[in-house]
């Protein structure tokens, strides 16, 4: 079985304590600062699930993310606590 690798696009600062909280799971978290940057990790690393806030980098990546016939389920972060995204990421790795 493949460890979950996720791709969270938002606040640094939120993406980074989410990294370490899923750390310990040997979960992987990709934190992009830019929107092709995002673009390029959603590509190339196939994440398991996409984590976006409510940022504007996050808008503008789902914008461009639902343009694309992917099988890859998004997450809002905003409206879950850490722990229910965890919950919710588990099912669907």
């Amino acid at each position: 079985m493949r460890l979950p690798i996720l791709l969270y696009v938002g606040e640094i600062s939120a993406a980074e304590q989410f990294a370490c909280l899923v750390a310990p799971r040997g979960w992987q978290v990709l934190i992009p600062t830019e929107m092709l940057e995002a673009l390029a990790m959603y590509l190339f690393y196939y994440p398991s699930v996409v984590i976006l806030d409510d940022s504007p980098l996050a808008r503008e990546v789902q914008f461009h993310l639902e343009s694309l016939p992917a099988e890859v389920p998004l997450l809002n972060a905003e409206s879950l606590h850490h722990n229910a995204l965890i919950e919710r990421i588990k099912v669907k790795a």
